[in-house]
């Protein structure tokens, strides 16, 4: 994958790399116990440093293919920084991961990534770190 220095020295202007390569928050704090009050996450790397509790969670972005909403082959990665608690992910409502159950969130394990590539704009694969 190109990296936002390398398309910006091929003249794409930096704007324009930097909402082509992807962006990153660095402080995401997971909130919720649900499906509905976990916290939506708005960038394609999202590093979690904030786990209250070992039931807390994020949810993937929706999509449906138009403006900023994801559409199949697009990626949002997390990554859980908090080495005492695992994070709930969970798909857009009325999606799936990993052909899972409909809604139901899986767990990343503290200190561990995954990826999460979008395979319709609801249904995501999850790539997890061993």
């Amino acid at each position: 994958m190109t990296i936002k220095k390398n398309a910006i020295g091929l003249g794409t202007p930096g704007g324009t790399a930097g909402a082509l390569i992807g962006g990153v928050n660095a402080a995401v704090t997971a909130t919720g116990s649900t499906q509905a009050t976990a916290a939506l996450l708005s960038m394609t790397s999202n590093n979690v440093i904030t786990v209250g509790a070992a039931s807390t969670g994020v949810i993937l972005p929706p999509g449906n293919g138009t403006g900023d909403s994801l559409s199949g082959g697009d990626w949002v990665r997390v990554f859980n920084n908090v080495s005492g608690n695992a994070v709930n992910v969970y798909p857009p409502v009325g999606g799936k991961i990993n052909g899972g159950s409909t809604n139901a969130a899986i767990s990343l394990s503290a200190l561990k990534p995954a990826e999460f590539v979008c395979i319709d704009g609801l249904n995501f694969f999850a790539n997890i770190s061993a």
